[in-house]
């Protein structure tokens, strides 16, 4: 079975570990009380060093339903198949839409650690090359 590579590791363990209070439909912000929340993407960039005042603009507006999409660079890093965090066998699975939940489709937020549950069951749904 392939192992996950360390970036791949160390995002999911951040999910895993609660360490990051969780926000939706951006990278981060400040919620009502000034506490920054972080969406998946956001968890990543954080983890792995990812410098978003280097970003297109484009990369920083929100996207339609799905909330934020992963920067190019996250993409990059943790090899996903697309910006959404797509899984391959089910749509209604990438991990904006776990992180968002979808009304159109019924779907609610899933919470950090059962986001990095779902990946861990599947991981080639997620990553194009582990190592």
């Amino acid at each position: 079975m392939p192992k996950l590579s360390a970036a791949q590791e160390k995002w999911l363990r951040a999910l895993e570990s609660r360490k990051y209070r969780q926000g939706r439909g951006f990278l981060w912000v400040k919620d009502r009380k000034g506490r920054m929340t972080y969406d998946c993407f956001g968890v990543a960039c954080v983890e792995l060093g990812i410098d978003t005042n280097k970003m297109e603009a484009s990369e920083l507006e929100p996207e339609n339903s799905l909330g934020f999409l992963a920067p190019d660079e996250v993409v990059e890093v943790l090899e996903l198949y697309d910006s959404t965090g797509k899984n391959i066998s089910d749509d209604k699975l990438s991990v904006t839409i776990l992180n968002d939940g979808d009304r159109q489709f019924g779907l609610r937020p899933h919470s950090h650690k059962q986001i990095a549950k779902i990946i861990r069951a599947n991981p080639q749904h997620y990553f194009k090359n582990m190592s």
